[in-house]
């Protein structure tokens, strides 16, 4: 078994802008945790059509927006009105993952997923938290609109008052040998002090197994989510942050909370996985 002992201490403290930190050596390899500020819109005409939005991200291109040319990138037309269009625009092939996006004629355009949708919906890659679905439904609708570059903010449109998202996780792959097994074993600390406003906690677990291979997630020891044989599935659930305890799943504060991920090979197949937190706070 290959394993690589906690290399990333993750602390969310009270600066905005500095909310985690890092040992000064970070083995090789590892991912840089990334951190959002969210702060709410500040020119939207229409705050009513966002009831019931959650997660979401925003630009305004600083130009009179053609609605109709907007709509263009919609796969479907939701609720035209005053000055605006909402619509749905498709970000892959699954129909789960359809944005719904506002757009406003004076140039604002907002993506957003719905708020019983938790923000590890957005996650295409967990590598690389900024290359999101939310911002490929932007793009869509920046494409049709001739525009080329634009600026990215996030909002929680259902926690107004939290002004931070951390998204962070770490990834394992293992080739078996021979006629034989191997696993690897990866893992990071995540620890929120009890003095910090969480709204919401997910974790997030995606794998891709080969034959006899597989992949598991772990918190603080006990495995919350595993995958078998020849199986590619992206996964995550909510979770909650706790004072004390030993639920399964669950966050402690004021104390370092692994979470580990594994894969597993098979000779000459491939086990591969990523696993990973996010939350949405206020500090």
């Amino acid at each position: 078994m290959i394993s690589r002992k906690l290399v990333i201490a993750i602390v969310i403290c009270i600066a905005l802008l500095i909310p985690i930190q890092l040992p000064k050596e970070v083995e090789r390899g590892e991912i840089t945790p990334t951190v959002l500020a969210l702060e709410a819109p500040r020119g939207l005409e229409n705050e009513s059509a966002f009831i019931g939005a959650g997660i979401s991200a925003y630009t305004n291109i600083g130009k009179q927006i053609n609605l109709s040319l907007a709509e263009e990138a919609f796969k479907g037309v939701e609720l035209r009105g005053d000055g605006y269009v909402i619509g749905i625009v498709s970000v892959s092939g699954s129909e789960d993952d359809d944005v719904h996006v506002y757009v406003q004629k004076d140039g604002w355009i907002v993506a957003y997923y719905l708020d019983r949708q938790p923000v590890p919906r957005i996650i295409k890659d967990l590598m690389n938290p900024a290359d999101n679905k939310l911002e490929d439904a932007l793009t869509k609708v920046c494409e049709k609109l001739n525009v080329t570059s634009f600026k990215v903010n996030y909002y929680h449109f259902k926690y107004p008052e939290a002004n931070a998202m951390l998204i962070a996780g770490d990834k394992a792959e293992s080739k078996g040998y021979w006629s034989s097994g191997r696993c690897t074993n990866n893992a990071f600390n995540i620890i929120v002090p009890s003095n910090v406003t969480v709204y919401e906690i997910c974790w997030y677990f995606w794998a891709k197994t080969g034959y006899k291979c597989s992949a598991k997630l772990y918190i603080n020891g006990k495995e919350v989510s595993s995958v078998g044989a020849d199986k590619t599935v992206t996964k995550w659930s909510t979770t909650k942050v706790i004072s004390s305890g030993n639920e399964t799943g669950v966050i402690v504060v004021d104390k370092p909370n692994e979470i580990k991920v594994q894969a597993c090979g098979w000779s000459d197949y491939w086990g591969r996985a990523k696993g990973g937190i996010t939350v949405i706070y206020k500090i």
